[in-house]
């Protein structure tokens, strides 16, 4: 991968989280005001149904905007197929998250250190489903391990990028500053996981 190359992917990486986060912080939002007269205190159920419905439509943004890259690398990339499973992987990874993570009694009161190892633990969790269905869908079965792996990386730093951004957002209803700082958030944690995937991944992928 050429130095071009390498600066594409990850802005392609940082604009399609930064869409896909603040699209699927709307779709939160909106669910919360819907479901609950108290907007963040949905029924619990409802509220894994949307991060799955905002899961799917933060990694289909993330899949439309990676195949571009990835279809000039490989060129026989299928853009529906791999788009389709970044949207699923990701509202996978969002579904076993907060599976794991809902309903105990250390998440209930959380301190710093319980929220940050969620973090991590989920990104992990997210990046290796992802790049599994990713993987698949790219035809390139031999390199799973180096794909899953470079994701893996990836999602969990980013997963704690957006637990110190999300934690900068104002209090009350979403507006414009809530939105920027999804914005901000989301190409943050693309730029961290397009470098991980190009240095761990993409870079090896090119050369098989």
């Amino acid at each position: 991968m050429d130095g071009k190359t390498f600066i594409r992917w990850i802005g392609a990486c940082a604009a399609g989280e930064a869409v896909g986060l603040t699209l699927s912080g709307v779709i939160a939002a909106l669910v919360g005001v819907l479901v609950s007269p108290e907007i963040g205190s949905p029924d619990p159920l409802l509220l894994r149904g949307a991060m799955v419905a905002a899961g799917f439509v933060e990694g289909a943004c993330v899949g439309a905007a990676q195949v571009a890259i990835l279809r000039h690398l490989f060129g026989d990339v299928s853009a529906p197929k791999f788009i389709v499973m970044s949207g699923v992987g990701m509202a996978l990874g969002w579904a076993l998250g907060s599976y794991l993570i809902s309903g105990t009694e250390s998440f209930n009161n959380p301190d710093l250190g319980t929220m940050l190892f969620a973090a991590l633990v989920s990104g992990l969790g997210l990046g290796v489903v992802l790049g599994a269905l990713q993987t698949w869908a790219l035809g390139r079965a031999a390199v799973a391990r180096r794909w899953a792996a470079g994701n893996a990386v990836g999602w969990s730093l980013a997963m704690m990028v957006s637990f110190f951004g999300t934690n900068a957002m104002p209090a009350g209803a979403y507006g414009p500053g809530a939105l920027g700082v999804l914005l901000v958030t989301g190409a943050a944690m693309g730029a961290v996981v397009g470098v991980s995937t190009a240095v761990l991944a993409l870079a090896p992928l090119s050369r098989d």
